[in-house]
């Protein structure tokens, strides 16, 4: 699903639980994307990470798309938007086991993760460390107390999502970080939304994981450990 499909889906959601309101009526229809751009950003943005042999480029009708070979994760981007980014965290012989990629559409950031660790624990231990760098990023986190959607699908892996408000360059801002595991690799996420659209983020964040999920498990998958 591309990102374009999954906030049209977040809107959509948000009309059927609130009502129609502005935010779901004045959603354009988005214009198609033009591949050969689409799969050009894609490969810029791998070469300006030196990420050549560690992600495969790629192009589908809501934009660029990058393909961690390890992991099997997808990153899919807005095209044209200044944002996106291609990390690779870690260095030497097994570089690219830890990884990720950001990208906006609209108010809403999205940073994906992917890294190999074999004694990162459970769950909630994965989660305390998206949301340890969560505090460390805006030291005023407080918990979110707003609607919100847990959402979920058959077969899907457990998630661990926190919710939080914050302030940024004077405006009231939602955030959420979430972890998920496949095999050995976990899969972790930032979405960061002003406060007025939280929800839309929030389903957009979930809306996403569950994709991360179905395109690594149907796709190569997660490499196994050398």
């Amino acid at each position: 699903m591309s990102l374009k499909a999954t906030l049209a889906s977040s809107l959509a959601a948000i009309a059927l639980l609130t009502g129609p309101s502005a935010i779901a009526q004045e959603q354009p229809r988005p214009p198609p994307v033009d591949q050969a751009a689409a799969l050009s950003e894609a490969q810029r943005l791998i070469k300006a990470a030196d990420a050549e042999g560690l992600f495969e480029a790629g192009a589908n009708a809501g934009g660029p798309i990058a393909r961690h070979l390890k992991s099997g994760l997808v990153c899919h981007f807005e095209l044209g938007v200044a944002a996106n980014n291609i990390l690779i965290f870690d260095k030497g012989p097994q570089r690219g086991s830890d990884v990720g990629c950001t990208t906006r559409i609209r108010d809403i950031v999205i940073t994906m993760y992917a890294n190999r660790v074999s004694d990162i624990g459970d769950l909630a231990k994965a989660e305390a460390f998206v949301v340890s760098g969560m505090r460390q990023q805006w030291p005023d986190l407080k918990p979110y107390a707003g609607q919100v959607a847990n959402m979920t699908a058959p077969g899907l892996p457990p998630i661990a999502v926190d919710r939080f408000l914050m302030t940024y360059q004077g405006r009231p801002m939602f955030t959420r970080g979430a972890a998920m595991r496949i095999g050995d690799w976990v899969f972790t996420q930032r979405v960061t939304a002003p406060e007025a659209v939280a929800l839309a983020g929030d389903i957009a964040g979930g809306a996403l994981l569950i994709n991360l999920a179905k395109e690594v498990t149907t796709s190569a998958g997660p490499a196994p450990r050398p």
